[in-house]
């Protein structure tokens, strides 16, 4: 009897699903992101605070594509032009700054410290491999976003479900 109330209908399941051209689209910005941050750390890595301006740049742009596009295991968006998202916007860019603000100050006394590493630190072990400071860094920047992302889909499911005006039947 309440099996029905549970299933989802065709036009539930479609509406949640990524479309080819959603999914496109989120590829064409990555790749974009992608290109743009090669050119800003090469343009920037010689200048001062170039690295920082440059993953500031790459960390912007991530977070904006998963905090309002589909992804992959992540089936909402949140478009821009709502009301509920116009209303949260200023929030969101207060709590993005004081990312953005940690990830700055993090990696510029990571960088300040890496003098003073050992060389172990410094050099990737074999072939493939990476420096452990490098993947340190990338790992604690991943977790910085991957929680700035969380945060603010939050914030905007939270906005929605209240703008979202429950049917009352009389």
């Amino acid at each position: 009897m309440f099996e029905s109330l549970d299933s989802e209908t065709d036009e539930q399941k479609a509406k949640k699903s990524v479309t080819v051209g959603e999914a496109l689209g989120v590829y064409a910005l990555i790749l974009l992101l992608a290109f743009g941050s090669l050119v800003a750390f090469i343009a920037l890595g010689d200048q001062p605070y170039g690295v920082q301006v440059a993953t500031l740049i790459s960390y912007l742009g991530a977070v904006f594509i998963w905090t309002f596009f589909k992804t992959r295991g992540i089936n909402t968006s949140y478009s821009l032009s709502d009301s509920y998202v116009q209303e949260q916007v200023p929030r969101l860019l207060l709590i993005h700054a004081l990312y953005l603000a940690a990830v700055f100050l993090l990696q510029t006394w990571a960088l300040s410290v890496r003098s003073s590493l050992s060389d172990w630190w410094l050099t990737s072990s074999g072939r493939k491999g990476m420096p452990p400071f490098i993947f340190g860094q990338m790992l604690i920047g991943m977790a910085i976003g991957i929680s700035e992302v969380v945060f603010l889909r939050t914030i905007l499911a939270r906005a929605k479900a209240r703008s979202v005006k429950p049917l009352v039947l009389s």
